[in-house]
């Protein structure tokens, strides 16, 4: 037996059943063999017991090996289903079977977590579930409580095993129709394959996104309007998309793996090799424009740009980014010649408008010069009128021109704002007085209406301001038949230094309807095609405001309703130049107004007492210190009036408000010594300036200086160069009528000529000349050390912009524009006269003391003058070099020519000009011109005495 057990043990150890029947079999044959029926009994009965105490000792450890087999081909062979799956679908479907099938259970789900809840991804069955388990296995997510397995075991078996993993959450349910029996190695196998599941899911949810990501960039690439390129380290290319490779004139397949020198021509090749060497010489990055000429002769333009990479195995690979710029650079090349014909035809327009102004501008010299010369000759009224009439539509004409030059200026941005000091009080005496006499002769009431708490002086453009308010205001009185047109100036805010102005227009005239109101402002436009031919104009006058304030920051608003009026206004940012000072004057001053806006007055004068009458008849019963009395009340009652006043009060001081100087208001100051007139507007200034005794000898009745005859003591020597015979004419004898000894050159050549021959006082240059122009004449004339400090003033029809500093930096000291006023002229005249008054009313200095002088010569009178005389002679070339060099910053030449007047003062004995040139000498040699032509100037007294 003990053999037969062995051999048993050998043969059949994995089977107990086929053991047991094949051990009996053995035996039984045994016995036969050994011929005994009843040992064969004996036998069986014996091995039956030990083979009961044999099963009973193995059932537990080949169940419990025989489960452990069976859970591990379970685990191997989900394993395999999900290591040779190839997408996350069919693995997860395949396992889900194999465990629904492998457990004995019905059916089998996956589910996802994320923030929105559980989800379930796939599910598996063997059969169809009923709409009761199908519904038990879509919710059992719900029944986990915790991080371990949950069963549910009753008429079906429910198994939740959780998913828990980093960055993975969700959970596998397995489902019985029957009852399920399982024990811990049940679940500690379900925790392995949850694990399993959680890994794989991890793995696929990676490869997925890498995918998605490959894909993402494929499309991206593929569909981008650009190149791709990506190049290995031997140059070939590894990668390239489909649109870079169709620019280059192949398809991708072509290019990759070779190189770019071996796939395309040179013209295309060389310039991105050319452009990729920086990153090989190890740049970070490259971005250059290169230009390409392609297989069909068509030049390319690229932004290409180059950057290195590496890939994770530390390979590494330049990639390359190229953008098409072909259809910007013909766009930019088309917008350049655009450009360039846009600025040709703005320079063409500019010239033309030059040329136009030009042209028109020296007639019309000749036109208002000669019909002023007209008017101070004796007239007939009738042929007065004329005349006037004839300058009042040339003023008009060149009104005109001017207005299209600023909106030329202004349209093609050149016209720029100043910011200088200017008083706000003088900024609208002239802007409002010249357009009184219209409103006075049309019948309107026209008054300024200041704000007196405004500061006294600003800084900002005045002129571009007064021009604004000159085209309101002119705009204003054509449109007024009747009524009032007032100007109000107001102080909206003060902070600081900074103040919100307002100015405003306003009139009682026909109006402009709401829809026009923004047209007005259209250059060349007006309200109704009927205002030109009634009322005149371009219809540039708003235009160029408008533009103006623009350029100071504000908005022309308007108000206006047909047959009401209009309101026009802006506010303008205007920095105080210095604090408002307020004359303080007598409290116990009573003063008498009599004028249709006395309210001018009584803010002008707060602290004193002011009575305001409207009636003649009224004022002539009060008494008061002054009496403001308007002539426009009429001039009988006011003659009358006046008369009354000054026989009862001789001491009352009287001031007259008139509409214009006439000879009746002269005569009538004179008559009643009246302490003053004063122009209406009235502005607070003339006001206070009148009750404080300024306006006695007020300007507005007193000869001016263009009236002067010739100007006393001093002949000025003027070369005048004009080749236009009218022009000629004109300033001729505008000159000879200050006394000026004048001489004429025809154009460039002459001047020049003339101006070498002898010295001038003052030369008025023509620019536009046959020949040589003024420009190059001025230059050759500067030239000449005689005329270095001669002044030259252009008198030209040139008035664009610019034109003035070009003339000024050719070395002229003035500029005339045409037509010229006749006041310009003569203030330049009188500029170079009083220089010249002063030159000769100079105190003679005593270069020396003569007896000393006498007795160093041994008393050889002689010798004494003819020193003298010669360094009189010499000593004024000398200066003028020495003037020159200083203009120059010639320090070797200041050094050389005080010197050379150190030597001559010095054998002269004159000790404290040799000590200034000492001075001058000293600065030239150490290069410094700290107030060098102060001392300049006072060694100039000493030579030139």
């Amino acid at each position: 037996i003990r053999p037969m057990q062995s051999l048993r043990d050998t043969l059949f150890e994995d089977s107990l059943d086929i053991q047991l029947t094949l051990f009996l079999l053995l035996t039984t044959l045994l016995l036969v063999l050994g011929g005994g029926f009843y040992s064969l009994l004996l036998v069986k009965k014996r091995l039956s017991r030990e083979i009961g105490d044999l099963q009973r000792t193995l059932t537990i450890s080949e169940l419990n090996k025989m489960q452990a087999r069976q859970w591990a081909a379970v685990r191997l062979r989900v394993t395999e289903a999900l290591a040779r799956s190839e997408s996350g679908h069919g693995a997860l479907s395949k396992a889900l079977a194999i465990l629904g099938t492998e457990l004995a259970f019905d059916a089998a789900a996956f589910f996802t977590q994320d923030i929105e809840g559980f989800h379930k991804n796939y599910q598996w069955a063997g059969a169809p579930l009923s709409t009761e388990l199908q519904l038990m296995l879509d919710r059992s997510y719900s029944r986990l409580s915790g991080a371990k397995p949950v069963a549910h075991v009753g008429m079906e078996t429910l198994v939740v095993v959780p998913l828990h993993d980093d960055g993975f959450d969700g959970c596998l349910t397995l489902l019985s129709q029957t009852t399920v029996h399982f024990d811990e190695s049940f679940f500690e196998l379900l925790s392995e394959i949850s694990l399993l599941v959680c890994h794989y899911q991890k793995r696929m949810s990676a490869e997925q996104a890498v995918r998605e990501s490959e894909e993402r960039f494929k499309t991206f690439m593929e569909n981008s309007p650009v190149l791709a390129l990506i190049k290995d380290e031997q140059a070939r290319v590894s990668y390239i998309n489909e649109h870079g490779a169709k620019a280059l004139g192949l398809l991708s397949y072509e290019l990759i793996g070779q190189s770019l020198g071996e796939s395309l021509p040179v013209t295309m090749a060389a310039p991105l090799l050319e452009c990729e060497e920086g990153v090989r010489r190890g740049q970070r990055s490259v971005s250059q424009l290169v230009s390409l000429i392609d297989q069909k002769g068509r030049q390319l333009h690229w932004m290409m740009f180059y950057f290195p990479l590496k890939s994770m195995s530390g390979k590494r690979f330049i990639g390359a980014i190229g953008i098409d710029v072909t259809e910007q650079k013909t766009i930019e090349g088309e917008m350049r010649a655009a450009r360039e014909l846009a600025e040709s035809a703005n320079q063409s327009k500019s010239e033309f408008l030059a040329n136009v102004s030009h042209e028109i501008r020296t007639p019309m010299n000749g036109i208002l010069g000669m019909a002023e010369l007209l008017l101070r000759t004796p007239l007939m009224p009738e042929q007065r009128d004329y005349l006037n009439m004839m300058m009042y539509s040339a003023e008009g004409l060149l009104g005109i021109v001017n207005d299209i030059l600023d909106f030329s200026k202004i349209d093609a941005g050149k016209l720029q704002l100043e910011n200088l000091p200017f008083v706000m009080q003088d900024m609208l005496t002239t802007t409002v007085r010249p357009l009184y006499p219209k409103a006075f002769e049309k019948g309107l009431r026209f008054t300024v209406d200041y704000d007196v708490a405004l500061p006294h002086a600003f800084l900002g453009d005045a002129l571009r301001l007064s021009q604004v308010l000159l085209n309101l205001l002119s705009n204003a009185i054509k449109f007024t038949s009747e009524g009032d047109v007032t100007l109000h100036v107001s102080l909206l805010t003060s902070q600081g230094q900074a103040n919100i102005v307002r100015f405003a227009v306003q009139d009682t005239g026909i109006g402009i309807s709401k829809d026009k109101q923004s047209v007005i402002f259209d250059a060349f436009s007006q309200a109704d095609g009927s205002t030109s031919r009634n009322y005149g104009g371009s219809g540039l006058g708003l235009t160029i405001s408008s533009r103006l304030v623009d350029l100071m920051g504000s908005f022309i608003h308007v108000t206006s309703e047909v047959d009401q009026g209009s309101f026009f206004h802006f506010d303008v940012e205007l920095y105080s130049e210095e604090p408002k000072t307020i004359p303080v004057l007598p409290k116990d001053l009573s003063i008498a107004v009599l004028s249709d806006f006395p309210s001018i007055v009584v803010r002008s004068l707060p602290n004193c007492e002011v009575i305001p009458y409207t009636r003649v008849a009224d004022i002539r019963s009060g008494q008061a210190d002054f009496y403001f009395v308007d002539l426009d009340f009429g001039f009988n009652d006011v003659y009358d009036l006046i008369r009354d006043i000054r026989e009862r009060d001789k001491a009352a001081k009287i001031i007259v408000l008139v509409s214009e100087v006439s000879q009746f208001s002269i005569n009538l100051c004179k008559e009643f010594a009246s302490d003053g007139q004063l122009l209406k507007p009235l502005l607070p200034r003339d006001v206070v300036e009148a009750v404080l005794g300024m306006r006695k000898n007020s300007m507005s009745w007193l000869h001016s200086i263009r009236d002067s005859e010739a100007i006393a003591n001093v002949t000025p020597k003027v070369l005048l160069v004009e080749d236009n015979l009218i022009n000629q004419t004109l300033a001729l004898r505008l000159l000879e009528r200050k006394g000026c000894k004048v001489s004429l050159a025809k154009n460039g050549h002459e001047a020049v000529e003339l101006a070498n021959a002898e010295f001038f006082d003052l030369i008025f240059m023509d620019i536009q000349m046959p020949g040589k122009g003024g420009v190059e004449a001025t230059r050759e004339i500067r030239q000449n050390k005689q005329n270095a400090f001669t002044t030259i003033v252009a008198m030209t029809a040139h008035a664009m912009h610019g034109d003035k500093d070009r003339f000024l930096s050719s070395g002229m000291d003035g500029y005339l524009s045409k037509p010229v006023r006749v006041e310009d002229l003569y203030a330049i005249v009188n500029s170079v006269a009083v220089r010249l008054q002063a030159d000769a009313q100079k105190t003679e200095y005593t270069l020396l003391k003569a007896d000393q002088f006498l007795d160093s010569l041994g008393g050889d009178r002689d010798l004494f003058e003819e020193l003298s005389r010669t360094f009189l002679k010499t000593s004024p070339d000398t200066l003028r070099d020495l003037k020159i060099a200083i203009q120059k910053q010639d320090y070797t030449s200041i050094e050389l020519w005080a010197h050379k007047l150190k030597g001559s003062l010095s054998m002269l004995g004159a000790e404290r000009a040799v000590v200034v040139a000492e001075r001058i000498e000293t600065l030239g040699e150490i290069k410094r011109m700290d107030n060098i032509e102060a001392l300049v100037s006072e060694l100039s007294t000493y030579c030139e005495t």
